[in-house]
């Protein structure tokens, strides 16, 4: 697929996911709602961190995998089974990025378009900058993960 297509494809899913529920959520059940939707969906920091570290395992298995020699059945069938379970956990990872992009990208809309009087671009810098930066990882996690995939399956 190519590369921009990827990126808004991304973006489509990330408002599906992470927008769409923020906006409905507001709809339905003004500021109060919305807050507790956003406080549901938003992990701690120190899960963020945790999580943006997540896919250095998925990459060394990979690499592993790839370019380490196994010597008999039982060390291929542990590799495989070490790289499969990480991509599971890759493609979960992926799906809680695309849910906080989206979510991070419609507040500021919802703040410019509801509340205008006290909107303040300084303010939403923070999650306009954190939105972009997780499209960004997703569009990138995307690209590499179907790169890499795509040669594992080309073996």
């Amino acid at each position: 697929m190519d590369k921009h297509k990827r990126l808004y494809q991304e973006l489509i899913i990330a408002v599906a996911l992470g927008s769409m529920p923020a906006f409905i959520a507001y709809w339905s059940g003004g500021v109060e709602l919305l807050d507790s939707v956003v406080k549901a969906q938003m992990p701690p920091e120190s899960v963020l961190w945790y999580s943006f570290f997540l896919p250095a395992p998925y990459l060394v298995a990979v690499i592993f995998d790839r370019y380490v020699w196994k010597r008999t059945d039982l060390m291929r069938a542990r590799s495989a089974f070490w790289r499969s379970t990480w991509a599971e956990i890759g493609t979960a990872l992926h799906s809680l990025w695309r849910v906080l992009t989206g979510l991070l990208l419609a507040i500021p809309v919802l703040w410019a378009r509801y509340e205008p009087e006290t909107f303040q671009f300084s303010k939403v810098g923070f999650f306009i900058i954190l939105g972009l930066a997780l499209l960004a990882q997703c569009w990138f996690f995307s690209l590499g993960r179907g790169l890499l995939e795509g040669r594992a399956h080309q073996r």
